[in-house]
């Protein structure tokens, strides 16, 4: 429940963790007081909802609901126009509205997309750390041989989440690169019989494959990916700027009733 009185602001959430008793999932969006939001921006939890591009179309769709409000009332307040034309009037003044509102909707969506290739394509030009390669391609593969003396599904995993922790970008490369080993080596160690079993064996090997991939990247890399991956929340649930109907039936339900 919000309090009126009290300043919210949307975050994006970079790990999971609990604001209040309320599960926070990463890579979410959620609307939190203004006070937290900024504690858990400074203890790395989060980050604001924030992008200029997107955040100005945001602001002329807030204006055109206030325009709109204050022509109803304007209209509303004409002596010299009957009830039947005030009708009227409002009622052109919403197709105008709808009109425009849905144009700056398609350009809200329009600028998400070119915004998400114009950063997936940074990332790909991104030139990875200088090194050498024939050692980072030389202890990848020796990573990947540890793999055959673990017996266990479970060892192989814990041994191979070790030894990526302490790896660098080029090496982590080299690993991705020849994921597919690395699977095929794992699947030969799962045990799983039940659904859920197998189903937490898949994880794990997900989970290996997203550490891997984080360790891949650049810290200039990481930091376009967070943006990235807030774009992806936005276009999926904050893409839709719009509440049309809603709006303008609250607005008119204000100034006419």
């Amino acid at each position: 429940m919000y309090n009126e009185e009290v300043k919210y602001i949307e975050v994006f959430v970079l790990e999971d963790f609990n604001d209040r008793g309320n599960s926070m999932s990463k890579g979410l969006i959620y609307e939190i007081e203004k006070s937290y939001a900024e504690m858990y921006i400074n203890e790395g939890k989060v980050i604001e909802v924030k992008n200029t591009k997107l955040d100005r179309i945001k602001k002329d769709v807030e204006d055109l609901y206030y325009k709109l409000q204050s022509d109803i009332k304007s209209i509303k307040e004409n002596p010299r126009l009957s009830e039947q034309a005030k009708e009227e009037d409002i009622e052109a003044l919403e197709l105008v509205f709808q009109a425009e509102s849905e144009s700056l909707q398609e350009l809200y969506t329009k600028q998400i997309e070119n915004l998400i290739q114009d950063l997936e394509r940074e990332i790909n030009e991104l030139p990875s750390n200088i090194g050498d390669i024939h050692s980072a391609r030389t202890q990848a593969g020796i990573i990947t041989a540890s793999l055959v003396v673990e017996n266990e599904f479970l060892s192989a995993v814990d041994s191979l989440k070790q030894q990526i922790r302490v790896i660098d970008n080029l090496v982590a490369r080299e690993l991705l690169a020849n994921f597919l080993n690395i699977k095929t080596e794992l699947d030969t160690k799962m045990k799983g019989d039940s659904i859920t079993e197998k189903t937490r064996e898949g994880l794990e090997i997900r989970e290996i494959y997203d550490m891997l991939l984080d360790k891949s990247y650049t810290e200039e890399q990481k930091r376009k990916k967070v943006e990235l991956d807030l774009l992806y929340a936005i276009q999926r649930h904050s893409s839709n700027i719009l509440d049309t109907s809603f709006r303008i039936r609250e607005i008119v339900k204000g100034v006419i009733n």
